[in-house]
């Protein structure tokens, strides 16, 4: 889970160098968010690497940013 927190900090840099303090202020409660939800299920005795995650998704990691010749953002 910690390299995934690792590159949501990097779009954050990201889009705090791009001047998107929305997105980037959303993606920081998404962290604080994952974090209380590791600290509540840290009592578990579950093993947290699952092929599935709590709700049946597959986890895909975070998505590539391609950017066009316009400026135009987009996820890969």
């Amino acid at each position: 889970m910690g390299d995934h927190i690792r590159e949501i900090y990097r779009i954050i840099e990201y889009l705090d160098d791009k001047g998107k303090e929305e997105w980037r202020d959303l993606l920081q409660g998404i962290i604080i968010y994952i974090e209380e939800l590791e600290e509540v299920s840290s009592g578990s005795s579950e093993d947290s690497e699952t092929e599935t995650d709590e709700y049946g998704c597959i986890p895909e990691g975070v998505p590539e940013v391609n950017i066009d010749e316009q400026g135009f953002h987009s996820l890969a």
